[in-house]
């Protein structure tokens, strides 16, 4: 029946559409939050450098155009990677999927939270990364939000997934009262950050981590670590 065929096609559209919709209106009411400026500023300061990066769980989100230089960009998800201008999308499982080059910066935001296995899977960022970037949220209690397998988070909850601690964290607090600890990991070093505002010393060394003169100079690993 060629109508019921039409109708099909026109159904299948709407709901094509209200998907769009609603991811837009999704993504506009997060783009705002106050942890995704704190993100935003954190990628600027540690991330101008980076060559490679790979956002994990992205759930179409633009994460990667928060990039500012980097050549080769990965968005890693099994359902709904990010599809942007010189963006990889890559629709695989994140446990086997193996970057085609060592990742400078990986981040994953707001999707720890949702996975069964939180310390195989914060372990596995930590393989795939040398500087990595996570956020979940924070002391969020179980029953919330359905949607979350993981709850009550906090630092030390975080620091036994990672099997370490973070060189960095924040505690961004929104207008509402909702928190998200947001972490840094380096795992070229496990010297504490105190701070990373734009002026201070560890944002200078991350400004300058994966430029041609480090990756080309010879200079002994520790003083590259300092550099």
């Amino acid at each position: 029946d060629p109508q019921s065929i039409l109708r099909g096609q026109i159904e299948r559209q709407i709901e094509r559409m209200g998907a769009k919709d609603a991811w837009d209106a999704y993504w506009r009411q997060r783009q705002d939050y106050v942890y995704m400026h704190v993100i935003r500023k954190l990628i600027e300061t540690v991330g101008p450098s980076a060559r490679v990066v790979a956002d994990i769980g992205s759930n179409r989100t633009p994460i990667l155009d928060f990039y500012q230089g980097a050549p080769k960009r990965y968005s890693v998800d099994l359902e709904n990677p990010y599809r942007g201008e010189n963006v990889t999308a890559v629709t695989e499982d994140f446990y086997t999927w193996h970057p085609p080059e060592p990742v400078d910066l990986v981040t994953c935001f707001q999707t720890i939270e949702h996975v069964p296995d939180p310390e195989r899977f914060t372990r596995r960022l930590l393989e795939y990364g040398e500087v990595v970037l996570l956020s979940v949220p924070h002391k969020e209690p179980t029953g919330l939000n359905p949607g979350h397998i993981q709850n009550d988070i906090d630092y030390d909850t975080i620091v036994s997934w990672a099997g370490r601690e973070p060189n960095f964290h924040y505690i961004a607090r929104e207008l509402s009262g909702d928190e998200r600890i947001i972490c840094l990991f380096d795992t070229r070093s496990t010297a504490r950050i105190d701070q990373l505002n734009s002026e201070s010393a560890a944002a200078m060394a991350f400004r300058f981590r994966w430029g041609e003169m480090n990756r080309t100079s010879g200079l002994p690993e520790k003083t590259k670590e300092q550099a």
